[in-house]
């Protein structure tokens, strides 16, 4: 009896452990004491792991999940390397050409001058782009995504134009 107990105690930990991963309502309501890019990278994050999830794709609610608590605690979230995706050399140069813009601009204050199409960029444009070539099989929800990242980027871009000064 005792032994059964034991094991029926540890797979629900071990259940529970694992449902927290994919647990989507949590990562949306965690505490964010970030400004206004760290709230909208949040619930980017959030919006993607939730529609993977509607989509049964567990490993990358996981990781998104995962990168929506991580901006949510303080931690400085970048745009996935492509390097830690498996990707065609010609995917891999368009991402990474693409990281180093978004880098670049994010850097250069994207992040307090456009917060919200910043944390599109990031998020349903690129990271989502990345993630969708990985996978290959959504060739229609690769261009979706690189058509939200090229919008996204276009905002920022513009936001972070100088000012024209007065005639």
């Amino acid at each position: 009896m005792v032994k059964k107990l034991l094991i029926a105690t540890a797979a629900v930990a071990l259940l529970s452990a694992c449902a927290d991963r994919w647990d989507v309502e949590s990562a949306r309501n965690a505490p964010n004491a970030g400004g206004p890019f760290e709230q909208a990278l949040q619930q980017e994050y959030v919006a993607l792991a939730a529609d993977r999830r509607a989509r049964g794709n567990w490993r990358e609610t996981a990781f998104f999940v995962a990168r929506a608590h991580a901006v949510a605690a303080g931690t400085l979230v970048l745009p996935q390397d492509p390097v830690e995706r498996r990707l065609s050399e010609a995917d891999a140069a368009l991402a990474s050409q693409a990281r180093g813009q978004l880098v670049s601009q994010l850097d250069a204050t994207a992040r307090t001058r456009a917060p919200a199409a910043a944390a599109r960029a990031q998020v349903a444009g690129y990271d989502c782009w990345v993630e969708r070539m990985h996978n290959g099989n959504w060739p229609e929800q690769i261009a979706a995504c690189k058509a939200n990242f090229d919008a996204a980027m276009a905002e920022v871009n513009t936001a972070m134009q100088p000012a024209v000064p007065p005639s």
